[in-house]
Formats: structure tokens, C-alpha cells, sequence
């Protein structure tokens, strides 16, 4: 396991988050990319063997990072349901970026841009569901997690 996912993991203990789940097998992953015909960089294909999200728990900060399972691309996530009837002005303004962590029940959405491609960047948006889109966090899924390691306010 990468250095930079066993701190992560670390930090979210040190939070007080129990029962981290652990990492995905690599069949998980290709069936995650086969879904969505896209391939996950390394970076974040290390991350999900590393952990498979928090659990549902939150950090101090109010994060929660989703397990592969919950991943899905934005326009997906941000829809009305039976509870919530409300009409997301950015649902589409996010193409090919996959909702991987929210903060604060939702309040806002962290998302990766993933493709075909394993080499890509993959960087990451702050997703608002406002008419106001959210904006580039990060060049790189690596390069986010990083800022969130050092200082989780950063990423806020």
C-alpha cells in the first residue's frame, strides 16, 4: 500500500472514524470501469485497494469519502427523487466526472473526471448543484488527496 493511503487512512482513524472498509479487490474495479467504460488512474486505483471509502462516517471537516459502489458520474447523482424534488441547475455541466466524496451531508460533491484513458490526469471538481458551477479543485485525484492530507481546510 502506497504511503500516501496508509496516511490517509491514519488521518481518518485519528478522526474518530471506526470500521474503515477496506480496500477493493481489482475484479471490483473492472467491473466499476466496465460499467462506465472508463479506465481509473493509478492514483485512484491505488486508493480504492487501499480503502474503500469511509464507510458512510465523516471526518472532522464533515467528509465523506464513498465507496466504489456509491461512485457514480454527477449527472447521475444530482436528480430529484421522491424526497427531493429539486431541479439541479449544474446536473449537466460536469461531463465525465464521477462523484467520489460530499461534504457536509451533500451540502456540495467532490468529483473526478475519468475517461478512457489510464494516463489521464483525472482532476477534481467541487460539484454545488447551484447555478453557479463549482470549480477545478485539483489537476489530479492524487494532487487533491494530497491538499486534503496536509491540511483538510484546503479542500473546503
Amino acid at each position: 500500500m502506497n504511503s500516501i493511503w496508509k496516511k490517509i487512512i491514519a488521518l481518518w482513524h485519528h478522526s474518530g472514524i471506526e470500521n474503515i472498509p477496506p480496500g477493493v479487490t481489482d475484479e471490483c474495479i473492472q467491473a466499476f470501469e466496465f460499467k462506465y467504460q472508463v479506465k481509473l488512474p493509478l492514483d485512484l486505483h491505488h486508493y480504492f485497494k487501499s480503502a474503500n471509502g469511509t464507510g458512510g462516517q465523516m471526518d472532522q471537516n464533515y467528509n465523506c469519502f464513498w465507496s466504489i459502489e456509491q461512485v457514480k458520474p454527477v449527472h447521475l447523482e444530482l436528480v430529484p427523487n421522491s424526497i427531493n424534488q429539486y431541479h439541479y441547475p449544474d446536473q449537466f455541466r460536469y461531463p465525465d466526472c464521477f462523484v467520489f466524496a460530499d461534504h457536509c451531508i451533500s451540502c456540495w460533491l467532490y468529483a473526478v473526471r475519468l475517461t478512457d484513458d489510464p494516463l489521464q490526469m483525472a482532476p477534481v471538481y467541487r460539484v454545488t448543484g447551484e447555478t453557479i458551477s463549482g470549480e477545478k479543485m485539483s489537476d489530479s485525484f492524487l494532487e487533491f488527496m494530497q491538499r486534503y492530507l496536509e491540511n483538510q481546510d484546503q479542500i473546503l
